[in-house]
């Protein structure tokens, strides 16, 4: 069985601010630095099969500094009884890199010394400095038992 999610209406930011900020779907494997403008990937819904996680980012890019705050809310099968409970969110870290590793790859992201996105936070506010982004991981577990169909929430 397959369980559509539509990724747009999951997640509800909310961030102290006067100018508007950017906020974008990414694939979960794109790596989101503090400087990264985001760009909007059409991650409108994602395929998942019961028994597995669905996965992906979204990324907020402020242009004042912010404190932003991440929840998610239950979604809702749209045709049907059925809902899923278990959407997770969790801010993205981010680890300081001071030394090169003992070799160098070609398709090196950024140099060292530099911050690279790592960890996953348990935070559910963070603050986000003028003209950065940041990034937030979304999971959503889907048991074996749950009808096929669409979701949103």
């Amino acid at each position: 069985m397959i369980a559509n999610i539509f990724v747009g209406q999951v997640i509800a930011m909310t961030m102290a601010q006067s100018a508007g900020p950017q906020v974008r779907k990414l694939d979960p494997l794109e790596a989101v630095f503090r400087d990264t403008t985001p760009v909007d990937r059409k991650v409108d819904s994602i395929d998942v099969a019961a028994g597995e996680v669905a996965e992906w980012q979204v990324v907020v890019r402020v242009t004042t500094g912010a404190t932003v705050t991440a929840r998610a809310s239950t979604l809702k099968r749209v045709q049907g009884d059925g809902d899923l409970r278990g959407v997770k969110c969790r801010f993205i870290g981010y680890a300081a890199v001071l030394k090169p590793p003992t070799w160098v790859s070609s398709t090196q992201l950024r140099k060292i010394p530099n911050d690279f996105p790592a960890p996953l936070l348990v935070d559910q506010s963070i603050s986000v400095g003028a003209g950065q982004s940041q990034a937030l991981w979304v999971d959503v577990a889907i048991p074996k038992e749950t009808p096929a169909g669409l979701y949103s929430g």
